[in-house]
């Protein structure tokens, strides 16, 4: 019985971070277009900090991993 409640849960979890993944998606290009209208943020400045905080988190995760 544990062992189909754990798949239940597994199931659960992962079509919850689709619906995140997905609405994020969605609303991602409001946010951008409203930062750039603001004048305050360029696309460039945007991309370069989504990469560094995206090797940041990687270099965090496989750091705490070993």
């Amino acid at each position: 019985m544990q062992i189909i409640s754990d798949s239940i849960w597994e199931f659960i979890h992962y079509v919850l971070d689709g619906f995140v993944v997905i609405y994020l998606g969605l609303i991602l290009r409001s946010v951008i277009s409203n930062l750039e209208n603001e004048g305050v943020y360029s696309i460039h400045l945007l991309v370069a900090l989504a990469i560094v905080i995206y090797l940041m988190t990687i270099g965090v995760r496989f750091s705490c991993s070993q």
